[in-house]
């Protein structure tokens, strides 16, 4: 069956490199690492060994594949050993990882992990789990060639390498991965327009509060004059205080015609019978 049709485990089919992507990867994959990429730890006995870690195996891949051109697989997990002496823990495991290209070309390696008199037994899965599934990713890595960590099983290349100057490293803070955070310009005239309702609002429940009178009682006669002085049943001729006791109050449909001339202005408004006086009113309202 033609490559181009088949398959990955994924269900992705494969895409094939163009010519021009062969060859750059192909020349990025045959450079060897610089000191900065090359890490140390101790060996056994008085040794050192240079290594590759993980996150930089990964960040190398991304470079060189693509950071959707290449993946990993967990192909077998066996536990060789578990030993509990004394409530502490020691065990190994082994993992073999594939790494696989878009292209279907794969390479698969195994990776091992371990720990010894560890307290529980979460805390040693776990780490004996990850460390055996990088292990093998790396190892899997290394063998498509020397930027992928190959470089550093050459024993003449790493007696030169540890002569190389490391440069320094460089905080570079406008390319972090940040959170974008909008501000928004307040709108002064929603302010404004804001500020003014605000205004009116209190101006009129200041208002309300001083016209808000209690109602007279038959045994408060004396403050009727007051109860109405800012009702909307009443015409305006009414709302003046000073001319109740002067002005008679005129029927809402007079029987007669009766001038100014004909009624006497030292009557009170007791003595016209047919006026509506302002205290039968008040006792109407209660």
């Amino acid at each position: 069956m033609d490559r181009k049709f088949q398959k990955s485990q994924s269900m992705v089919p494969f895409v094939q490199y163009t010519q021009d992507e062969l060859i750059r990867i192909a020349e990025a994959l045959d450079k060897q690492l610089g000191p900065e990429f090359i890490s140390k730890r101790k060996g056994p006995g008085y040794n050192s060994i240079q290594y590759l870690e993980g996150w930089k195996a990964i960040n190398l891949a991304n470079n060189i594949f693509g950071p959707n051109g290449w993946c990993t697989e967990l192909k077998n997990f066996q536990v060789d050993y578990i030993d509990e002496r004394g409530g502490s823990i020691s065990m190994g495991l082994s993992a073999i990882v594939r790494v696989s290209l878009k292209d279907g070309t794969f390479h698969e390696d195994i990776g091992y992990g371990s720990i010894d008199n560890c307290r529980t037994k979460s805390a040693a899965f776990d780490k004996c789990k990850k460390e055996a599934v990088t292990d093998g990713m790396k190892r899997a890595l290394r063998q498509f060639g020397n930027a992928l960590g190959n470089c550093l099983y050459d024993k003449d290349f790493l007696s030169k390498i540890t002569k190389v100057k490391q440069p320094p490293k460089n905080f570079d803070e406008e390319n972090l991965m940040r959170v974008s955070v909008k501000k928004e310009k307040p709108d002064l005239n929603i302010a404004s327009t804001n500020k003014l309702g605000a205004s009116k609002d209190t101006a009129t429940i200041k208002s309300s509060a001083i016209t808000k009178r209690v109602g007279p009682t038959r045994s408060s006669q004396a403050a009727s004059d007051d109860s109405f002085m800012f009702s909307d049943d009443w015409p305006e001729e009414l709302s003046q205080k000073d001319d109740f006791a002067e002005k008679p109050i005129p029927d809402s449909e007079p029987e007669h015609d009766i001038s100014n001339d004909n009624v006497d202005n030292n009557k009170t408004l007791d003595q016209v019978p047919w006026k509506i006086t302002l205290q039968s009113l008040l006792y109407q309202q209660m």
